[in-house]
């Protein structure tokens, strides 16, 4: 699912700096991790982060000092499919 992601946000401005997103790529292909210390995809505690119609439940996370901070969020769409559509930095 992040492939389509991908298209939209290869190069991510933010800010004065371009974020690249093959480092989350690599995290997401790791699938489900722990909370701390590994990149890879993770499950939002509770009902996740609600964001106007949506509600988040799981991101993806890089443990990196260049990209540690931020994240690529997901949510359900009314198909049932998961869109990573919403890169910020963590909700820690």
């Amino acid at each position: 699912m992040l492939g389509h992601a991908k298209n939209l946000y290869a190069m991510y401005r933010f800010g004065k700096s371009v974020v690249n997103v093959d480092a989350f790529e690599k995290a997401k292909d790791k699938g489900i991790v722990g909370a701390k210390g590994e990149s890879g995809i993770k499950i939002l505690k509770g009902k996740g982060i609600k964001k106007r119609s949506k509600t988040y439940t799981h991101e993806i996370k890089v443990k990196s000092s260049e990209y540690g901070g931020y994240r690529i969020y997901r949510y359900k769409n009314e198909n049932g499919n998961f869109i990573f559509d919403w890169f910020d930095k963590g909700k820690h």
